[in-house]
């Protein structure tokens, strides 16, 4: 049986709770006898007697406290050499962060080492910010779950290495157990993320068919109707039937969903069952192509600008990449997107990844490249660019173009020019723009976020307009929006010289902002968002009374509403609620701004990185203006299960409180 004794100082408490929580850890191996005793308590013979010893100290000036101190002088005079191969940890409570904790693991590792114990470190991590490489190391009291979980894995792995080297239990080795177990669940989290991603983030498809000439009538009748009830569904981002120009059978179909839950709806949907099957008796030649794109840039598809939809100009392009080459494929694809997007008249230019490659095609991947030009004109603009003519040519070295098609939509075929939403509306003279330019940062929740809004506000009865058209908040765009709402936005939104936001607030409308939104008209760009920005206008911090400044990773923190800012908005939540997300840090802090209403904020004490102090707003509401135009803010929103409904609702029930606030509808505040 392996023997523990978890020896411990404490002036204030803070170390003997991180004591206690060892000793638990230790206490979770099999066959483990364990004590914990204060330095004031314990003897000598305390240390003789065990196997394995951690050693607690508050930190004193960056060292270790001096009683603990005494009690190893006096220890030393008789029992110098009679420790040698024991093996030990630390363990240290500090005033604050970067207080020395550390600093005093490393200072009595360094006493336990003079008397010939062998001092181990630990390599794991209990959250993606938290490790105890040099000992479990705590600001005050451990309080929250993190803090609480270090101290335990101390005294776990203590008890392990005691009974593998004590004891023979080579089984009970970390590599084994608690090591082993914290790879599998990483390995599980790494899976279920990335399954959830591939579920939230917009999905692309392309079916490409073939209709002998006589069925070719009834097909395209099938096709209107399918695609009349299909623009109705939610998550609909766009929905497509086109005819190739080189071949007289040849039709494809293009579609853009919110997720794959919605694709899968789709499939599962009356109209689908009943048209699809229909269609695919006078039909011949099906392939499909499903899947995501793997770039990380903005492939977004764009309102056509021109007029005269007729001229529009799709092309559909197979390719199969060797796979040793992806690296270099995709790094050349990702510049010809940037290029083919900065081109007047590109409405889309894409490429997406295949879920699913043909077993015949080994060693090979197959990307589909979705283009669509407001004319011919504006393809052939986009190939003279240097980037085109420079990067095409090594693009397609790394591939083998497999086919090419070149469509135009079917004649007479309804053809939609607004912006795709989440469910189409009749027509109304009340519009909202759903504004979603991203030129930086690039959300993958902005699909979601932009056609969940889209869809509150057919269900208000307004018209949204969703595009990433910068012009239309720029003086002489001729449309009066009911409400601008500013989606996950990123980058120069607009020329701030030419911006028309203030007489829209002037006029007393309303602007909704939404999550990264404070981040737009930034003097620099940090993907982990770490880096302290500063605003290259005052437009965002004139609106919403601040502007992004940083953010820590992701991570769980308490949110607290204010019940009665939130009664009067009509909304209901839990009082306090745990939430994980991005917790932005602002340039100056909105409940010190005269006229903010804050509705939620987070408890900085729960999670790593908050500089805003006991008072974090991330929900907040104004009035501008003589005319009191109504002004909302959600800092809450960086993942697209906010908006699918495939997490919890918080979120959702704020942004429609938000909505319906800056639209005055049904509030009292």
């Amino acid at each position: 049986m392996g023997r523990i004794l978890v020896l411990y100082h404490s002036l204030t408490g803070c170390t003997r709770v991180m004591a206690d929580l060892v000793r638990e850890g230790a206490s979770k191996i099999e066959g483990m006898e364990v004590k914990m005793l204060s330095c004031d308590e314990a003897k000598p013979s305390d240390v003789l007697w065990a196997d394995g010893l951690a050693v607690g100290t508050p930190t004193n000036l960056g060292g270790i406290s001096w009683k603990m101190k005494k009690f190893w002088d006096e220890f030393a005079a008789d029992h110098w050499d009679k420790v040698d191969g024991r093996i030990c940890c630390t363990f240290s409570s500090q005033g604050g962060h970067a207080g020395g904790a550390e600093l005093a693991c490393q200072a009595m590792g360094t006493v336990l080492m003079n008397f010939g114990f062998l001092f181990f470190g630990v390599t794991d991590y209990v959250s993606k910010i938290h490790t105890l490489h040099y000992g479990a190391c705590v600001t005050k009291q451990p309080r929250d779950e993190i803090s609480k979980a270090a101290c335990i894995r101390l005294g776990v792995r203590l008890a392990e290495w005691t009974a593998v080297f004590f004891d023979g239990k080579k089984h009970l080795h970390p590599l084994l157990t608690t090591k082993k177990a914290d790879k599998d669940r990483a390995a599980a989290e790494k899976e279920k993320k990335e399954e959830d991603v591939k579920k939230s983030t917009s999905v692309r498809l392309v079916v490409t068919i073939d209709v002998p000439p006589e069925n070719q009538a009834e097909w395209i009748s099938k096709a209107k109707e399918l695609s009349e009830e299909t623009w109705k569904e939610d998550g609909c981002l766009f929905y497509k039937f086109l005819k190739g120009k080189a071949s007289k059978s040849r039709f494809l179909v293009v579609e853009d969903w919110a997720s794959r839950k919605h694709l899968e709806r789709h499939s599962a949907s009356a109209h689908f069952q009943k048209i699809v099957p229909a269609q695919g008796a006078i039909s011949t030649n099906v392939e499909i192509a499903v899947g995501q794109s793997p770039l990380g840039v903005n492939q977004k598809r764009k309102a056509p600008q021109d007029a005269n939809v007729a001229n529009v100009v799709h092309v559909l392009t197979t390719m199969d990449v060797a796979e040793p080459t992806q690296y270099e494929w995709t790094r050349l694809a990702k510049d010809l997107v940037r290029t083919a997007r900065k081109v007047d008249g590109c409405i889309d230019y894409a490429y997406f990844l295949k879920d699913e490659q043909d077993e015949k095609n080994a060693g090979y991947v197959r990307y589909v490249c979705v283009e669509e030009w407001s004319n011919v004109q504006a393809r052939e603009e986009f190939h003279k660019t240097s980037q085109y003519t420079q990067f095409s040519p090594l693009l397609l070295k790394l591939c083998k173009q497999v086919r090419q098609d070149v469509c135009t939509a079917i004649e007479g075929y309804p053809i939609r020019t607004t912006s795709p939403t989440m469910s189409l509306a009749p027509t109304s003279s009340k519009k909202v723009l759903v504004f979603t330019k991203a030129t930086d940062y690039i959300h993958a929740s902005l699909p979601a976020a932009a056609s969940f809004i889209a869809r509150l506000c057919t269900k208000l009865g307004y018209e949204p307009i969703v595009s990433d058209d910068g012009a239309l908040l720029e003086k002489g765009c001729g449309i009066n929006f009911e409400a601008v709402c500013m989606v996950n936005n990123s980058g120069q939104l607009f020329d701030p010289s030419k911006e028309c936001l203030n007489d829209h607030i002037r006029a007393g409308r309303g602007v909704f902002g939404l999550h990264a939104c404070l981040a737009s008209f930034l003097n620099g760009q940090d993907a982990f968002g770490g880096t302290k920005m500063k605003a290259t206008t005052h437009i965002i911090e004139e609106t919403f009374g601040a502007h992004f400044l940083n953010h820590p990773p992701p991570q769980d923190g308490d949110v607290h509403i204010d019940t009665k800012a939130a009664k009067a908005l009509n909304l209901e939540l839990p009082a306090n609620f745990t939430h994980h997300d991005e917790f932005f840090n602002y340039n100056k802090n909105p409940a010190d701004v005269e006229g903010v209403t804050v509705v939620a904020t987070v408890d900085e004490s729960t999670y790593e990185g908050g500089l805003m102090g006991k008072r974090h707003p991330v929900v907040w509401y104004r009035a501008l203006g003589e005319a009191k135009a109504p002004i909302f803010y959600s800092a809450l929103g960086h993942f697209s299960h906010f908006y699918n409904g495939l997490g919890k609702p918080h979120v959702a029930q704020i942004i429609e409180a938000g909505l319906r606030h800056v639209l005055k509808i049904n509030d009292s505040s």
